[in-house]
């Protein structure tokens, strides 16, 4: 029996990740039953035993490989990597079946039968069987319920809104492959022609120009989407309907901020029928919730009981943020201006009980570089969840984030130098100099004074934090107690690596909130498997309350998986807790086709202090980041990370 796609890739990730690997582990990667999983392990037997390949079962530890020789899996890799495939493909073959389903189920009127949805996949009703599970999983973030009725078929139970919006962003920004992108050339898929797609996009550009809503690309897009599949929605006798409150606060928003009557009157003559009631307002309604709320005009015209349920938001949450002496006296303010927007904007989605997921995937991509704002972020979003008892969707947990990051990223560490230039001739030969220094440096300069010798000698040089020479010998008179650069006329690339290292670097504030690490905070050759067994090897270590809750709430999420690494951060009230741990895995972990092999975990101490946050914001970023972690802080693990990637020293740990 020859091997299928899957079984071959189920063979491809025994080679790649060498050691065992369980049951559970495997048909989660692969979306199948553990009957299925033996059927694939005895064909792989099969198929690649005359190879001199064969994998066996361990009791109680898992599936593993191995070889008569080692040349013949070295031939097996060669084949393999040029073969097709990785467990990434067999996962965007699994995400393109559930987006073919989904779009199946939304386009196709009110019952699917699964023999008609087999026919369209080209799959059998088994195989449908399988991708369904992970529809559900989908729908089921939207509140939106998959039933069955018999002699009929699968229909969707939920509200109209939800579907709407589940519908908007599988088209738009689904995370998986799914060959159904409206603004690529593919639509037949989603019922949808090309010239109702340009017709629709010309509409809401013109508006947006005309009106000077301050509508982003990505909100544009959905826009448009959430037009087109209305009416399709429409014609199918779907309609959308709001609560009498609901529409009161759609009908109270001014209509000199948001006048849609000019778009909704070119949709109508573009589609040939009236678009009123409550269809018209899911259109002002999507575009209130989508407002920039830091302006002031739209803050002032949300409706009043939409302001106090956002002070009450705000006021929760920071409440927590105090008790992870994250916010304090000092910053309160700076993490109201940036965040208060966000919460206006939150609470206002509520009274529409919105969820909303997918956003752009740079958008996750710069959320995930980010660990403590995605960690910060995280947690304030799971506070509103349990205070709304809502489910907002990724699209808030990704506002909530990168608004943390901005209002980190705001705080100024910068104090600005004084420099001093001791020209060999006249004042005026170090002019020059002067304005180079001052277009390259000007964020950290407040002044360049140029001095002649007379100056060196009868002033006090103290109030400079550097003076730059032009000559390879120092001049005459000058003392060695003042920090001296020398530096080309020309200001050479090397001048400049020396000027900031020099003058830029020791003019930024940092602020520890790591413990200082030692050898034995490096963890090699960890044997845990799971999130779970990670989890337990701190829990055991911990002995504060607050951040042992923090370790049993935490979630695995890829919103944490960067570079091959699981961020965890925690958040301890007294310094002595604080510590930083790497965890060198034996065997990567598998989450949601991402692979981890490693796993920083850093409880910090904030002390609600901006510039503390920033440097922690600034480590653990570049742990993620930085290319040569391996080479550096993995591959020698004596490095002090903390001083390496903020001072460039490779203090050794004792």
């Amino acid at each position: 029996m020859e091997a299928n796609k899957r079984q071959v890739a189920i063979l491809y990730e025994l080679i790649m990740n060498e050691g065992n690997h369980n049951y559970s582990e495997l048909c989660s990667t692969f979306n199948v039953s553990i009957k299925t999983m033996r059927k694939d392990i005895q064909t792989i037997n099969d198929t690649f035993s005359s190879s001199g390949l064969h994998v066996y079962l361990s009791k109680g530890h898992g599936f593993y490989l191995k070889a008569d020789r080692s040349e013949q899996l070295e031939g097996i890799k060669k084949q393999l990597q040029y073969r097709f495939i990785g467990t990434d493909d067999i996962q965007k073959n699994l995400g393109s079946r559930k987006n073919h389903i989904l779009f199946y189920l939304f386009t196709n009127g009110k019952y699917t039968r699964l023999d008609d949805l087999s026919i369209s996949l080209n799959l059998n009703e088994r195989s449908i069987s399988y991708a369904l599970r992970s529809v559900r999983e989908v729908l089921n973030t939207y509140q939106i319920k998959l039933s069955m009725r018999p002699h009929y078929g699968l229909y969707m139970e939920g509200r109209e809104l939800d579907i709407r919006y589940c519908y908007t962003d599988t088209v738009c920004f689904y995370s998986d492959e799914s060959g159904g992108d409206l603004f690529s050339d593919s639509l037949s898929l989603l019922h949808l022609d090309v010239d109702e797609k340009s017709q629709v996009t010309k509409i809401c550009l013109n508006y947006i120009s005309s009106s000077g809503i301050p509508l982003s690309e990505i909100e544009t897009r959905k826009l448009i989407v959430l037009i087109m599949i209305s009416h399709q929605r429409s014609l199918s006798h779907n309609a959308v309907t709001f609560t009498d409150k609901q529409r009161e606060i759609i009908k109270q928003y001014p209509t000199r901020l948001v006048n849609v009557s000019k778009l909704i009157a070119d949709l109508e003559k573009m589609y040939h029928e009236s678009i009123d009631g409550d269809e018209a307002s899911l259109i002002k309604m999507f575009i209130i919730c989508n407002l920039d709320y830091s302006i002031d005009k739209y803050k002032n015209a949300i409706d009043e009981r939409v302001l106090r349920q956002s002070d009450k938001i705000q006021g929760n949450v920071f409440s927590m943020l105090r008790k992870l002496t994250v916010i304090g006296a000092k910053n309160e303010r700076q993490f109201s201006k940036c965040l208060s927007p966000v919460f206006q904007e939150i609470a206002l989605r509520e009274c529409f009980s919105i969820t909303e997921h997918n956003p752009n995937s740079y958008l996750k991509k710069a959320v995930n570089n980010s660990p403590l704002s995605a960690s910060l972020g995280m947690m304030c979003f799971k506070r509103i969840q349990e205070m709304t008892e809502q489910e907002m969707g990724e699209y808030t947990y990704i506002r909530l984030s990168l608004a943390i990051y901005a209002c980190i990223r705001e705080t100024h560490n910068t104090k600005l130098n004084d420099i001093a230039i001791i020209t060999p001739s006249d004042k005026e030969s170090g002019e020059s100099l002067k304005y180079r220094i001052m277009d390259r440096f000007s964020n950290i300069i407040s002044s360049v004074d140029i001095l002649t010798l007379t100056d060196v000698m009868t002033n006090s040089l103290s109030k400079y934090s550097c003076v730059v020479l032009f000559e390879n010998e120092k001049p005459l008179g000058l003392k060695d107690n003042v920090k001296q650069l020398q530096v080309d006329y020309l200001f050479l690339e090397k001048d400049v690596k020396n000027f900031y290292e020099e003058v830029a670097i020791p003019s930024r504030k940092y602020e520890r909130a790591f413990a200082m690490p030692k050898k034995s905070d490096y963890l090699l050759h960890c044997g845990a498997t799971s999130i779970s067994e990670i989890k337990e090897i701190f829990r055991n270590e911990i002995s504060d309350k607050q951040m042992k809750r923090q370790i049993d709430q935490f979630e695995l999420s890829s919103d944490f998986i960067c570079n091959n690494t699981l961020n965890i951060i925690l958040f301890c009230s007294k310094e002595k807790d604080c510590f930083s741990k790497l965890l060198v895995l034996n065997r990567s972990i598998v989450y949601k086709g991402l692979h981890f092999s490693r796993v920083f975990v850093h409880a910090v101490n904030l002390k609600g202090n901006m510039i503390r946050i920033k440097t922690a914001e600034k480590v653990t970023r570049n742990l993620t980041l930085i290319e040569d972690t391996n080479d550096t802080v993995l591959a020698t693990p004596v490095i002090d990370f903390y001083d390496y990637y903020i001072h460039y020293k490779k203090i050794k740990l004792s």
